[in-house]
Order: C-alpha cells, then structure tokens, then sequence
C-alpha cells in the first residue's frame, strides 16, 4: 500500500519545514510548494491525499487557488491553513469548497489527528 500524501501550498519556508516533519512524523509523505502556481502545475499529476492551503500568498492567494481547484475533475480534502482568524475569510473558503478551515497554530498542535480526521 502506497503513503498517503498530504500537499502544503505556504509562501513561508519556515512553515512549509515545520509542517513537513510534523506531517511526516505522522506516517504520511508530504510534498511542498511555495506558490500556488507550482502546486497547480503539478495537482493532478500529484493527486494529493489532502492539501493544506495557506491563504496569504504573492501574486496569487489560497482563496484563487481553491476557486481554480474546485473546477477540476480531481477533489482533494482542502483544509484552508491560516494565521487570518476571520469569519469572512472563513465563509468565503467554505463556500469556494473548503473542507476546513484552520489556523496554523490550531494544526499544528494536533496534527495527526487532524489529517486522520479529514483524510479520504
């Protein structure tokens, strides 16, 4: 049986090494992308268990890229993994497809149990 693989789309190099070794630790493989546009390159090829989503990212944002995500044939679970604790952000994600919608802080602290919970 093949890992299941967990995709993390974050600008920040510093959250995409944390969140890697946390997931890894968990039994899963990860890939990361800094970009939302590396990510979509490879989306359907990579067919992700899961993808953990930043919001905030240059040139385009997490709330883009799921929009974009949500018209493919591929449906990953999709949790919105943020530091923007906002009910707009988190209605708009929800209702672009969103299976949740979490602060960094929030998964970081159980990741395991997280992605058990959500994945397919």
């Amino acid at each position: 049986m093949s890992l299941q693989t967990v995709a993390i789309v974050d600008d920040d190099l510093r959250v995409l090494q944390v969140a890697m070794l946390e997931i890894e630790y968990c039994g899963y493989m990860v890939n990361t992308f800094s970009s939302p546009q590396k990510f979509l390159n490879c989306y359907n090829e990579l067919k992700p268990s899961l993808v953990l989503l930043d919001i905030q990212m240059p040139k385009m944002n997490g709330l883009e890229c799921l929009h974009l995500l949500s018209t493919g044939v591929h449906k990953s679970p999709i949790l919105m993994f943020t530091s923007i604790n906002d009910d707009q952000f988190r209605k708009k994600a929800l209702e672009l497809g969103a299976t949740a919608y979490l602060l960094k802080s929030e998964f970081l602290s159980n990741p395991c149990e997280i992605i058990k919970h959500h994945i397919k």
